[in-house]
């Protein structure tokens, strides 16, 4: 239901991708259009003219993506996920992609049926915390068994999901983020890591998808802080490139970008600065970026000093400062205490 919304979302950051001189692929949901044909009204006559349109949206992926040069291809051919096939039987795949030129490499989801390379692995949260290593096996002997010279493993920190508490419908299950991985330890998110970067998988894939809807967040956050990007970056060091530069404090710069602009919508002498911050980052000079950071946060802390000891009422009363919790009124040492806990991580 929300395709045009994913649509323009995407479009928006495929040009950020392509200044990180990043790839990006797209994975097609086809039960959208099972859903369009079962709609009252529907929007096709029939199952036949379903599958025309499925022909159109593939001719308009390779129109708009599949030939751009920061698209993902193995061997000159566009990588296409489809999270299914719901719909469309292994036939109507092949009439598809007839007129593509070239046809992509198919990763379908694993156990489902299409013409494909390959396969994508997916959490199995119905199998809780235990079937974590029995999934990975499966799916990796399966990989070996097809002989798949191209196929997708995943890695994924826990499954956690609200539809049950939000009332969408009953829960998928659970993974925890520990279980027992042996010789890897506790962490369910380092073992998937570690298991397909010790794979045959041409790509990882890190499993995201609705995360803070299912708990597979990376990303950081107050409960994990950045941990699983941390974890990221020591196990490509390990397995990909020894000689990967970037350590962890690195990762704080785009989150205090973020955290910055939000906080200065209104100031376009600040927005002009992190403009600069952000070409920094992405000319890796990281350096330039941390110093400029620095240097705004720091009149944030002027800012502060001139309303210190104010109150409503007083001159230089400012209520942008009166970040103690709760707020109570006047700016002293308990905006200064977080003020400073947030020094150089988040901004307050």
């Amino acid at each position: 239901y929300d395709y045009a919304l994913i649509r323009d979302a995407t479009n928006s950051f495929i040009p950020y991708i392509k200044e990180a001189e990043l790839e990006f692929s797209i994975c097609y949901e086809d039960q959208t259009v099972g859903i369009m044909l079962n709609h009252i009204p529907p929007y096709f006559p029939d199952r036949a003219a379903a599958v025309a349109h499925g022909v159109e949206v593939m001719q308009w992926l390779e129109d708009n993506y599949f030939t751009d040069p920061s698209y993902l291809k193995f061997d000159d051919r566009p990588v296409l996920l489809c999270f299914g096939p719901q719909f469309f039987n292994y036939s109507e795949w092949l009439t598809l992609f007839e007129d593509l030129d070239p046809q992509p490499h198919f990763f379908p989801l694993k156990y489902h049926s299409a013409p494909k390379t390959g396969e994508f692995d997916w959490p199995n949260p119905g199998d809780g915390t235990a079937g974590v290593i029995p999934g990975l096996n499966a799916f990796y002997s399966r990989a070996a068994y097809y002989g798949w010279e191209e196929f997708i493993g995943a890695a994924f920190p826990r499954f956690h999901d609200i539809y049950a508490e939000a009332g969408v419908h009953g829960s998928y299950g659970y993974i925890d983020d520990e279980g027992s991985y042996g010789t890897y330890g506790t962490s369910t998110y380092s073992y998937t890591l570690e298991r397909a970067l010790q794979s045959d998988a041409n790509i990882v894939q890190i499993v995201t998808w609705n995360d803070y809807g299912e708990g597979t967040i990376v990303e950081p956050t107050e409960e994990d802080g950045y941990l699983y990007l941390e974890i990221t970056q020591g196990l490509r060091k390990e397995y990909i490139d020894p000689n990967f530069s970037y350590v962890a404090a690195d990762l704080r710069l785009p989150v205090r970008l973020y955290t910055l602009r939000k906080e200065n919508q209104g100031n376009p002498t600040v927005m002009a600065q992190l403009d600069t911050v952000e070409d920094y980052l992405f000319a890796n000079n990281l350096s330039g970026a941390e110093n400029l950071l620095d240097q705004i946060e720091c009149t944030k802390l002027a800012v502060l000093a001139l309303a210190w000891l104010s109150s409503p009422g007083n001159d230089n009363w400012n209520p942008s400062c009166d970040i103690s919790q709760p707020p109570d009124n006047i700016i002293n040492f308990l905006d200064f205490a977080v003020f400073a806990e947030n020094w150089l991580t988040s901004t307050p």
